[in-house]
């Protein structure tokens, strides 16, 4: 699967970390990995080649960082929407009405193209942030909450999380190396 193929990932996974200091190490982990992927990139690789859908792996990075924004915003039960830069609930739906979320995707990399590269890794790494303080600061059985919005089939929070942090991250990194020739 290439860039826009995915949406709200759900994990599937019974291995489910036992408490919140495993999913947040679970999550460090996996930044880690791909911050070193980031730093080892050069410019001309993180902007140049693409895939058959037009990512760059500095695209490939925003979309993450984006989707953590997501689950940030569903965790503070805040619109999904202000995470991508829409204006309303209409216009999220419309874009995540479909079964593989190309049009969310899309959008989500088109807003991050403006940035430089320091400024995607910045908002890589301020999302992930962000989203491992909300997760730090929750009793982790409030993770297991039922959540159902529009870019969602419903689910308990947990699995979304973990859907679109680290079993999300491997899935790109695959791409970006593909897309550098490392694959």
């Amino acid at each position: 699967m290439f860039a826009g193929q995915e949406g709200m990932r759900m994990s599937a996974h019974a291995d489910k970390p036992h408490d919140r200091d495993e999913l947040l190490e679970r999550m460090a982990l996996s930044r880690d990995m791909m911050l070193a992927l980031f730093d080892r990139l050069g410019e001309a690789a993180l902007t140049g080649p693409q895939d058959a859908a037009g990512w760059t792996a500095r695209d490939h990075f925003f979309h993450l960082a984006a989707w953590r924004r997501i689950q940030l915003a569903r965790l503070r039960g805040e619109p999904e929407y202000t995470a991508v830069g829409l204006p309303d609930q209409v216009s999220y739906d419309a874009l995540c009405d479909s079964e593989d979320f190309r049009a969310i995707n899309e959008h989500i990399a088109g807003r991050g193209r403006a940035l430089t590269s320091g400024a995607v890794r910045a908002q890589y790494v301020g999302a992930d942030d962000a989203l491992r303080a909300e997760i730090g600061a929750r009793d982790f059985a409030s993770l297991f909450a039922e959540t159902r919005s529009g870019a969602s089939e419903g689910g308990p929070l947990v699995d979304t999380v973990i859907g679109n942090t680290y079993e999300h991250d491997p899935d790109h990194r695959a791409y970006i190396l593909r897309i550098v020739g490392e694959q």
